[in-house]
């Protein structure tokens, strides 16, 4: 099946209907093959091993991930999935034919490649789509005339994506590109689009002379090829590109622009909970974070001066980060939580992340849960951690949002002896799920939230209301299977997504701040 071909055929009817390509061709392989009889049919896709096989030290690693690519289209068959109606004898035949030996084998209804039902969707299922909103741009950049300079050095700022345009990310760096003033960029790139507006513009900021860094990580899967291209394209243009640690993952989303102003040098940092994708960024919710904290930059600078020197840094005070301090940190932490309960004092950490799987975060998580520290988790994939188990985790609450929009942000929030919504709340955001190779094997930053509003904004409205979300929701059971959430008739729904769509953000807001703020709070 060439990758170019329609999924699905369109028949003439009054109704809409449809036929797969799949069946099409099952239907029509007498015509095909000029024969009288068909012994047997069927649809089968082998699905291979994407780990790269990649080559020893100190050769060129932009020849080696060239080759790997190319040769995993040749790699190991590791699961086969064929159409529900085929034959066993079939199935047995293609095996030996092709030499598939242990080999995982599931049958599924056709399509088997579920994502092109994707196609008929788009052309002609329209009601069945949400209705469209407005992406809002934030008005306190509007206030300084989207001079984003003097916008950030007038407040910290953050960005809730998708609600509030991810142009607030595309516009910094183009600014930075053309301004005279700005003397370096240092960016970090995991996932990105082919034509980014993102990567064009520091093509653009090299070309003009100025001191473009980037760190571009090869291993992103699925993306290498376009992280291949774009660092071609990028050291043409004069850029610095490094690859980083072949051994280590750089997932951490950091920007650091340096500018100088009057008779001295200004550093601005955007830190990010997801990727620089500007398609992705239209679907996924994560956090974008804008500063000019001296701390906070000096700390990206020192994070750019590890990833490009693999020397440990002694000196980062704010920003917790993998493989180094980001696991004694949040143990730390949660410990920290186990102290204050025994106290008396309010306890309890919220987490809202992707996945949690680490075996000795979620120790500590039981533990801290057998001695009365209240945990809620908001985890939207894989949780291997099982709540409500007597004696082990009654503390627990999990659950998983899942609705119009892909839960992709990661709060990390510990009530720190004060009661929960509270400005001495500690509160960070990362680029990092609770997992092993987050923690372990891969270059990733965890944010301290200080500034008072930005604070207030991702406390206040997305954690409680993701919190209070009833609609989109999905409770663990203490048996590890999920139930949606009932909702009583005295019960008032609530849909954390409609929430963030209707509400301006608070550190978005400007000169309109005081508008609506009241509403904008959520209370639990």
């Amino acid at each position: 099946m060439p990758e170019g071909l329609e999924k699905f055929i369109k028949l003439p009817s009054k109704k809409t209907r449809f036929v797969s390509m799949e069946t099409a061709l099952l239907i029509s392989l007498k015509k095909i093959f000029q024969c009288d009889r068909v012994l047997d049919k069927g649809v089968f896709r082998p699905i291979r091993n994407s780990e790269l096989e990649l080559g020893g030290e100190g050769e060129d690693l932009f020849l080696v991930f060239q080759k790997a690519i190319f040769e995993r289209r040749r790699q190991e068959v590791i699961r086969i999935d064929f159409d529900e109606n085929i034959s066993s004898h079939l199935i047995k035949f293609i095996n030996k034919k092709l030499n598939y030996k242990d080999v995982n084998t599931y049958k599924l209804p056709i399509p088997i490649n579920l994502s092109s039902i994707e196609s008929i969707f788009l052309k002609d299922f329209k009601k069945l789509f949400f209705p469209k909103f407005k992406v809002r741009f934030p008005e306190r950049i509007k206030d300084f005339k989207s001079d984003y300079f003097k916008a950030i050095t007038n407040k910290d700022i953050v960005i809730h994506h998708p609600f509030e345009s991810f142009e607030v990310v595309t516009q910094f760096i183009d600014q930075a590109a053309d301004d005279p003033k700005v003397l370096s960029i240092k960016h970090t790139l995991y996932r990105t689009t082919d034509d980014s507006p993102i990567e064009t513009s520091l093509v653009r900021a090299a070309q003009k002379g100025k001191l473009v860094t980037v760190i571009i990580e090869l291993q992103a899967r699925f993306d290498e090829e376009r992280n291949l291209k774009w660092a071609k394209e990028l050291e043409l243009a004069g850029a610095q590109v490094i690859f980083g640690n072949i051994n280590m993952k750089t997932h951490a989303k950091i920007t650091l622009v340096t500018r100088k102003q009057m008779n001295s040098v200004i550093n601005y940092a955007h830190y990010g909970t997801g990727n620089y994708h500007p398609r992705n960024a239209k679907i996924y919710m994560d956090l974008s974070y804008f500063t000019c904290d001296k701390t906070l930059t000096n700390d990206a600078a020192k994070m750019f001066n590890y990833l490009t020197s693999y020397s440990e840094p002694t000196t980062i005070k704010k920003v917790v980060y993998s493989p180094i301090t980001a696991r004694n940190k949040l143990n730390e932490l949660i410990r920290n939580e186990i102290t204050n309960a025994g106290k008396n004092k309010p306890s309890g950490i919220v987490c809202k992340c992707n996945s949690l799987v680490d075996k000795q975060i979620i120790d500590e998580f039981y533990k801290a849960s057998q001695k009365n520290v209240k945990i809620e988790l908001l985890i939207r994939g894989i949780c291997s951690l099982i709540p409500g188990k007597e004696n082990l985790s009654e503390n627990i609450v999990v659950k998983s949002i899942i609705g119009r929009f892909l839960e992709h942000t990661r709060i990390y929030c510990f009530y720190n002896g004060h009661k929960f919504p509270h400005k001495k709340n500690i509160l960070f955001i990362s680029s990092a799920d609770l997992m092993q190779r987050n923690l372990d094997r891969r270059v990733e930053t965890f944010i301290p939230i200080e500034n008072e509003t930005v604070h207030e904004q991702i406390l206040n409205q997305i954690l409680i209301a993701s919190m209070t979300d009833n609609t989109n929701s999905w409770q663990m059971l203490s048996n590890g299977n999920y139930q949606r959430k009932e909702i009583s008739s005295k019960e008032k729904k609530f849909s954390s997504h409609n929430f963030f769509i209707k509400n301006p953000s608070l550190s978005g807001r400007g000169s309109a701040k005081l508008k609506s703020r009241a509403k904008s709070n959520l209370k639990i």
